[in-house]
């Protein structure tokens, strides 16, 4: 009888964790309201700088958080070593980032709903050599946020003439 007992408060005990996990689990799938997200929009983010010379030139692109709540940009990286990109918002500017050789640290850069911010691409002709500077060059700075379906590309052309 007592085995009869013992099987029961088994039972019991696992019937009682089954309920519990399964709560547990239902609690986690019921849909939430969703939280505000940020929306990056950029008013132009293919840029042509024509025809140049060795000088280094920049392109400022203009973004802004278009969404309801906040976005996190996280990380910035460029195409190339000739090319390098700032965030500038106000005071804060962010040190030159150029190529992502796997170091390239967390930007951390918040931009609150309906805020603006600036992206200053510089591209320097020389940066690979005077023999390697002549030409037409695609280049691209790109723009991840904490949201990996939310990430920007913005590029650039330019035709160095060393001789301009």
């Amino acid at each position: 009888m007592k085995t009869k007992q013992f099987n029961y408060l088994i039972c019991g005990i696992a019937a009682v964790v089954l309920v519990a996990v399964g709560w547990y689990f239902l609690s986690q799938t019921i849909s939430r309201p969703a939280l505000a997200e940020g929306r990056l929009e950029v008013t132009e983010s293919d840029y042509d700088f024509g025809v140049v010379g060795l000088a280094p030139v920049n392109h400022i692109y203009r973004v802004k958080n278009a969404g309801a709540g906040d976005i996190r940009i996280v990380k910035v990286a460029t195409s190339c070593g000739c090319t390098t990109a700032q965030l500038r918002q106000g005071k804060r500017i962010t040190s030159p980032i150029g190529m992502d050789h796997g170091n390239l640290p967390r930007v951390n850069f918040v931009l609150g709903a309906g805020e603006e911010m600036e992206v200053v691409a510089t591209y320097n002709p020389l940066a690979h050599g005077p023999e390697n500077a002549a030409g037409f060059f695609q280049r691209a700075i790109y723009l991840k946020t904490e949201n990996p379906r939310a990430e920007y590309t913005l590029t650039f052309n330019v035709t160095v003439d060393t001789n301009k």
